[in-house]
């Protein structure tokens, strides 16, 4: 007789829910949020500063921040976790910490992301009509 032995196959571990990166629209506006008006993906807002980046929120309430490469950065804050690259940005989801929540916006004038500064102008204006255009 031939023994027969179990083998237990490890299953493979669930993959992470891959962040999908936002196209955005780019916009000579600086310092004001916008909800761009023609967009092939799903809805969002954004806000561009004087540096040329931007800081994104869609539908998933995530806040986004899209580092123009065209300038020096030493190092980034451990909050800031990379996703991918994007024409001439590098995109971070802003997991936690000051720019993670709407609350952090609607309670401030300018936030400080990666030693650049973003305005809170028209925030809370453009996150009620993004509500408008997110289909739950």
């Amino acid at each position: 007789m031939i023994e027969q032995k179990q083998v237990k196959v490890a299953k493979p571990a669930k993959e992470k829910t891959a962040i999908e990166v936002i196209n955005i629209e780019l916009t000579n506006s600086i310092n004001q949020w916008e909800l761009p008006r023609l967009t092939a993906n799903k809805p969002y807002i954004a806000i561009r500063n004087k540096a040329g980046s931007y800081i994104v929120s869609s539908c998933d309430k995530r806040f986004y921040y899209y580092a123009n490469l065209t300038q020096q950065r030493a190092h980034l804050p451990p909050n800031l976790a990379f996703i991918k690259h994007y024409h001439n940005f590098a995109v971070y989801h802003i997991g936690y910490g000051i720019g993670s929540q709407k609350d952090h916006w609607l309670n401030s004038q300018s936030i400080k992301v990666n030693r650049e500064y973003f305005s809170n102008v028209n925030f809370e204006q453009m996150q009620q009509a993004l509500k408008t255009r997110c289909v739950i």
